[in-house]
């Protein structure tokens, strides 16, 4: 008796499921850490997502002396993203920036929020770093990196 090897197709299918399953998996992880921050009284994303959108609004209102109007299906993903991502104090930083930005762009199309998204490291302030190191060893930038690409599946 011989042994078939699965066909190249049922093999694709198989791990498109396994991804599938994984970021499954992953929701879930989110959604049990998310139970237990509320249950210890931390503060949700729900929360911290109100206070990212309410900086950016408050941002923009300054500029433009009316209130932002958002593209809810497309805006929430990405602002959870992002607060996710950054953090709510570096959100803050950065929108704030965004909404400073002279670009002749921007300024005629007023500083969308997907722009924001799309354009997001334009605006980091660089962060000086020792030389000769990285301000931290290489497992600590791996996790950091592993912790930012899971909150980016989000």
């Amino acid at each position: 008796m011989s042994e078939e090897k699965p066909a190249a197709s049922t093999m694709k299918r198989v791990k498109a499921l396994l991804e599938e399953l994984q970021a499954l998996r992953e929701k879930e992880t989110a959604l049990i850490e998310e139970i237990n921050l509320q249950l210890g009284g931390g503060v949700g994303i729900g929360q911290k997502m109100r206070a990212a959108r309410a900086d950016f609004e408050d941002a923009w209102a300054l500029r433009y002396r009316t209130p932002y109007q958002w593209q809810h299906t497309k805006d929430a993903p990405n602002l959870k993203r992002l607060v996710l991502a950054l953090g709510p104090e570096e959100f803050r930083a950065r929108a704030g920036r965004y909404v400073k930005d002279e670009d002749p762009w921007l300024l005629k199309n007023r500083h969308p929020f997907g722009v924001f998204v799309s354009s997001i490291n334009r605006y980091v302030v660089e962060q000086p770093i020792a030389q000769g190191t990285f301000g931290g060893s290489l497992d600590e930038l791996e996790e950091d990196a592993a912790r930012t690409a899971a909150a980016l599946r989000r």
